[in-house]
Parts: structure tokens; C-alpha cells; sequence
């Protein structure tokens, strides 16, 4: 974050100093990545590129015996105050020993995205129109090719065509 704060500041010196534009392109990016975003009610998420929200909710400090209901209050104040700052989209990573908070989150309007051994993610898309939160992947698929077009490896007797052959 520092190194973005002192690049913004260099950017505008260079350019008066020496009449050249300083692209910093990919510090925008990985400043807005680690940009941390506050609810008013305290939950916490990163801002990606996309204008997103990732809320990992083993990191925001929850009492590990939160109720439903309260987690509902905290998300509901932070979803009213993203929806205003533009955000488009919620991802919320809820760890297996916090599952209730799921609940709470589906009566949001947020769907199953995808589940590993220790959490599951889910989605709420808030910009307009049909959302366009990409799908989890569910297939992987792989190609290969292999290629040996040596004519010095030929084993006798293999027939070439007549223009390829070695006379």
C-alpha cells in the first residue's frame, strides 16, 4: 500500500519534470485488491478489479458463538452501505465452524457458489440485470499432441509417400 501511496505521489513530478506519463496500471490493480472496505456494521471484505467485495469470515474477527440473527443485523448494515458505494457483487467465505452465518446470508438473496474441505463460498450479485458472477468449474478438461517428424529414424520397410521417398 505504501509503495501505491508513493508511486501517486512520483507519477505527477515525473510528468512535469521530465514530459513522460507514469502508468501504474498494475499497482491500481493490486492497491484496489488489498483495499480493505468497512461495513458501518464492521464486516470486512477486499475490493477486487471487478468492483466485487470478499468477505472471508474467519478473518473478521466474529465471536465464535455469533447467533444468526446477529450476523444478519452486521451483514444487512453492510450490504446497504455497498450497494451505495457501487459494489457489485459479495462474495462471502463462511468457514465450516460458522455454517449458521449461511442461513442468515441465503435470506439476503446469496447463493451456493462453491465448497472446499473447510468452507463454501457464496455469491450475491447487486448490479443490474442478470448476474454476471462467473460459474464454479466443474470439469477439467486436457489435450495433448505429440509430433515426431524425423525421416532419419525411419525403420526399413515403412512406405512414404512417393515424393518422400530416399532414393
Amino acid at each position: 500500500m505504501a509503495a501505491c501511496a508513493f508511486l501517486s505521489r512520483l507519477s505527477p513530478l515525473l510528468r512535469v519534470r521530465f514530459g513522460c506519463k507514469v502508468r501504474a496500471l498494475s499497482c491500481a490493480v493490486t492497491c484496489s485488491q488489498l483495499h480493505k472496505v468497512e461495513g458501518p456494521g464492521g464486516l470486512t471484505g477486499k475490493v477486487d478489479r471487478f468492483g466485487g467485495v470478499t468477505v472471508n469470515l474467519a478473518e473478521v474477527g466474529l465471536p465464535a458463538d455469533i447467533s444468526e440473527n446477529a450476523f444478519s443485523s452486521l451483514l444487512q448494515d453492510s450490504l446497504v452501505q455497498w450497494k451505495a458505494d457501487g459494489k457489485m457483487a459479495v462474495w462471502l467465505q463462511v468457514p465450516i465452524s460458522l455454517s449458521r452465518c449461511a442461513a442468515a446470508a441465503a435470506a439476503h438473496g446469496f447463493t451456493f457458489h462453491h465448497a472446499k474441505s473447510d468452507h463454501a463460498m457464496l455469491a450475491l450479485w447487486m448490479g443490474e440485470g442478470e448476474s454476471r458472477l462467473p460459474g464454479f468449474a466443474t470439469h477439467q478438461v486436457g489435450v495433448a499432441g505429440l509430433l515426431n517428424d524425423s525421416l532419419s529414424e525411419q525403420k526399413p520397410g515403412l512406405l512414404l509417400p512417393h515424393h518422400m521417398a530416399q532414393e
